[in-house]
C-alpha cells in the first residue's frame, strides 16, 4: 500500500494524461463524524477508535485500523449497558461504567476510484480524502496496488510524483482524525506529588492534600452534568484519600490545623453520600436480577424506578450544594488553610517524608498481621470491618507514596494486597447493601411485592457474605506470610531504606 499526501489540486484527466492509465471514479460519500470516548479517553489510549456519523452508527477501529464493529446507535451520551451488542462486549474491559461522550466532529469527503489499464483491467484502487466540507481539494491518498501490475502501480506513483509528497506515516483513522484537528487532551485522574524522601513531612503532606483537593473538585463539573456516576465516585474516591492520609499523618501538623482540615474534608465528602449508596444499587441492577427467579422480577422493576426516581431528586440536591455560595466559600477557605506554609510545629512536622512514611507503611502491615491473626470463624463482623479499614489505609500510603520507592517492587506488594482487600470489600458490600435494602423495607412507601423482592435479596446477599466471611482467614493468613512479611522489611525498614536511598 502506498500513502501520498497532496501539495496541490489536480484534475483526474491530467493524471490520466500523466500515467497513461483510465481512472474510474465510483463511490463519493460526505462523511460527518464525531468521536466517542469516555471523559479519560481510554479507548483512544488503548490505540483504538469509535466513531459515530450522521446516521447514528458507531464503527470501532482496533490498532491496526482494522473496522472491528459497526452497529447502529443513534445515542451520543451512553453508558455501556445501553450501548448495542456486540459493541457493548468490545468496550466493557475499556469503559467499564464510564458513559461514552462526544469529544470532536469533523467532515471527510471519501472519493473511491480504480486506475484501469487499456484492456480494461483494474491495476489499483485508491482512496482519496478531503479533510473539512470542501470537495475541491483532496488531501491524502492511499493506493491499493493489485497482485501483478506492479509496472502500472510505478507509473502511477511517478505521475503523482510533482504533486503528492509520498507519506512516512500510514494514512489511517486516527492519523486523519489528528490532520483534522482533533488533539486529545485526556484529564490527570492519578496525582503526582513530585515528592522527595528529604522533603518535610509537614510540607509534603499539605502539598498532597492539596493535590487530593483540587483532583476531588475537577470531577464536580462531571458530577453536576450527570454524565456518568463514576465522576461522583472519583470525587469521594480522592476526598477519602485525603482523609486518610490527613489521619495518618495528624501528628505532623498542629492540632488546630488536624482539626480544622479535617473536619472540612469531612464536610465535603458528606455532600454525596446518598448519592453514591443510590448509584452503587442501581450499577448492580443486573447482578441483582439474575440473583432472583422470576416471581420477584416485578417487584425488582418497581424497586429500580422508585430508585431511579429518588437518585434523581437527590442529584438535584447535590447540585444545589455544589453550586451554593456556602460550599463554594468553604471550599476556597480550605484551600487558602492548604497553601499556607508549614506551621513546622507539629510532632514530626520536620523529619523527612520518606523516613517517615517507611516507618508508617511497615507499622500499618504489622497492623494488619496482628489484627488479622485474631479473627476466626466468631470474630463480629464489625471486626472485619475495622480490618478493612486498616488494608484500605495500607493500600492509600503504597499508592499515594509510590513515587518513593521502586515501583515493581511497591507495585506486586500492592497486588498482593488486593486480594485481601477485594474479599473484604465484597463482605463490606453486601453488608452495606443488606443495610440499604434494610432501611428501604421500613419505608411506608414499599409495596407488598418490592418487600418480596427486598427479602429475597436480602437472604442472597446474607449467604454471598457468609462465603466472603469463610475466606478471609486463609487470605489473612496468605498476606501476613514470611514470603510478603520480608518483603515489607526489606522494602521498608529503616536500615533498608536508607540503603537504598544512599
Amino acid at each position: 500500500m502506498y500513502y501520498f499526501e497532496f501539495k496541490e489540486s489536480f484534475a483526474f484527466p491530467d493524471l490520466e494524461q500523466r500515467n497513461g492509465l483510465r481512472i474510474v471514479k465510483e463511490e463519493s460519500k460526505a462523511r460527518r463524524l464525531r468521536i466517542l470516548d469516555t471523559v479519560d479517553w481510554s479507548i483512544w489510549r488503548s490505540g483504538q477508535v469509535l466513531l459515530q456519523d450522521d446516521g447514528g452508527r458507531m464503527e470501532l477501529y482496533d490498532r491496526h485500523d482494522h473496522l472491528r464493529v459497526s452497529v447502529a446507535c443513534k445515542s451520543r451520551h451512553a453508558i455501556i449497558k445501553k450501548v448495542p451488542e456486540p459493541l457493548a462486549r468490545e468496550l466493557k474491559s475499556l469503559i467499564s461504567v464510564r458513559a461514552l461522550v462526544s469529544h470532536f466532529d469533523c467532515q471527510w469527503q471519501v472519493q473511491s476510484l480504480v486506475c484501469c489499464n487499456q484492456d480494461d483491467k483494474i491495476v489499483s484502487r485508491a482512496e482519496i480524502f478531503t479533510l473539512g466540507p470542501a470537495a475541491s481539494f483532496p488531501s491524502f491518498m492511499r493506493l491499493y496496488p493489485l497482485r501483478g501490475y506492479e509496472r502500472e502501480t510505478e507509473q502511477i506513483v511517478k505521475a503523482l510524483s510533482p504533486i503528492a509528497a509520498p507519506g512516512s506515516t500510514a494514512i489511517t483513522t486516527r492519523f486523519l482524525l489528528e490532520c483534522s484537528g482533533l488533539v486529545a487532551r485526556p484529564p490527570v485522574t492519578k496525582p503526582a506529588f513530585h515528592l522527595r524522601a528529604d522533603q518535610a513531612t509537614e510540607e509534603a503532606v499539605l502539598n498532597m492534600l492539596a493535590e487530593l483537593v483540587r483532583l476531588a473538585r475537577s470531577q464536580e463539573e462531571g458530577l453536576i452534568a450527570d454524565i456518568d456516576s463514576e465522576f461522583t465516585h472519583q470525587y469521594r474516591v480522592n476526598l477519602r484519600k485525603a482523609r486518610s492520609l490527613l489521619s495518618l499523618f495528624r501528628k505532623a501538623l498542629t492540632p488546630w490545623r488536624y482539626q480544622n482540615l479535617r473536619l472540612q474534608l469531612k464536610s465535603m465528602a458528606k455532600t454525596t453520600n446518598r448519592l453514591r449508596d443510590l448509584d452503587v444499587f442501581l450499577l448492580d441492577q443486573q447482578d441483582y436480577y439474575a440473583m432472583l427467579p422470576d416471581q420477584f422480577q416485578r417487584g425488582l422493576n418497581a424497586l429500580f424506578t422508585r430508585l431511579r426516581r429518588q437518585r434523581r431528586q437527590v442529584w438535584k440536591r447535590v447540585i444545589s450544594v455544589l453550586q451554593g455560595q456556602d460550599y463554594l466559600d468553604r471550599v476556597a477557605v480550605l484551600e487558602q488553610h492548604l497553601q499556607q506554609p508549614p506551621d513546622v510545629a507539629g510532632s514530626y512536622s520536620q523529619t523527612p517524608i520518606g523516613r517517615r512514611v517507611s516507618r508508617k507503611i511497615l507499622s500499618q502491615y504489622r497492623r494488619i498481621q496482628r489484627d488479622g491473626a485474631r479473627i476466626n470463624a466468631t470474630t463480629p463482623d464489625a471486626r472485619v470491618h475495622d480490618l478493612r479499614i486498616e488494608t484500605k489505609k495500607l493500600r492509600y500510603l503504597l499508592e499515594l507514596f509510590a513515587e518513593l520507592f521502586p515501583r515493581d517492587e511497591v507495585r506486586e506488594l500492592i497486588k498482593a494486597l488486593k486480594k485481601l482487600q477485594d474479599n473484604l470489600g465484597r463482605f463490606n458490600d453486601y453488608s452495606a447493601q443488606s443495610l440499604f435494602l434494610t432501611e428501604l423495607n421500613r419505608t411506608a412507601t414499599t409495596t407488598a411485592s418490592q418487600r418480596d423482592a427486598i427479602n429475597a435479596l436480602l437472604a442472597v446477599l446474607f449467604s454471598k457474605q457468609k462465603e466472603e466471611r469463610e475466606q478471609v482467614v486463609a487470605l489473612v493468613a496468605d498476606f501476613s506470610a514470611d514470603k510478603i512479611a520480608e518483603q515489607f522489611r526489606a522494602l521498608f525498614a529503616p536500615s533498608a531504606t536508607r540503603n537504598k536511598r544512599q
